[in-house]
């Protein structure tokens, strides 16, 4: 069964997968790496965990749009 393969493109498949669904169902996500985290490859625990804990893969946080981030509407060119 592919759940303990270790291929690379395999691993990177079932993680990608598995973190597409935790964006659908997020319990059936947390669910599946629960039951099968002895048999699944490490990295594909620790991302589908990232994503789930922090809405990203790469585990950072998404920070909040500070007002130096946004664009002054007064400064931008209007053509009529």
């Amino acid at each position: 069964m592919l759940i303990s393969d270790r291929d690379d493109m395999i691993v990177k498949a079932m993680s990608w997968a598995l973190r597409r669904l935790g964006t659908v169902d997020p319990e059936a996500a947390r669910s599946f790496v629960d039951r099968h985290k002895e048999q699944l490859a490490s990295l594909i625990v620790r991302e589908v965990g990232r994503k789930l804990e922090t809405g990203r893969k790469d585990g950072r946080r998404a920070r909040a749009q500070s007002a130096k981030e946004t664009p002054d509407k007064s400064k931008t060119r209007q053509f009529d």
